[in-house]
């Protein structure tokens, strides 16, 4: 990331889990020549804590949206799938300019919460 402030235009996060990605837009043509954009999980938030030498952090909010007829066990079989490794990658940067900060970190998963919206 640079060190400096900058703004961010069109920002973007998305999360591979082991062989499942959230956060990336799925594109589908339509029969009249449109485009249909679905995002059917979204972060809310990343926040990076960068130190040199040190270990950086990474908290990552995302909304997984469980319809009916969808398993609801999917994050916690997901999540269990990497067990052995802990590790997933966060892809990050600005859309409208993804050379200057745009990054792929892999990182160790240390600690999961939920919360469970029954709205």
């Amino acid at each position: 990331m640079v060190s400096i402030p900058t703004l961010v235009e069109s920002p973007f996060i998305y999360v591979t889990i082991g062989k499942y990605t959230f956060g990336l837009p799925t594109k589908t043509k339509t029969g009249t020549g449109g485009m249909i954009i679905d995002y059917p999980n979204f972060m809310n938030s990343l926040t990076v804590v960068k130190v040199n030498g040190e270990v950086n952090t990474y908290q990552l909010r995302m909304t997984y949206q469980i319809k009916q007829g969808d398993d609801p066990n999917l994050i916690d079989n997901i999540l269990s799938s990497i067990s052995s490794t802990r590790t997933i990658t966060i892809s990050y940067g600005d859309w409208c300019s993804p050379g200057n900060i745009y990054k792929e970190e892999e990182v160790l998963v240390t600690n999961v919460k939920s919360n469970i919206e029954f709205a």
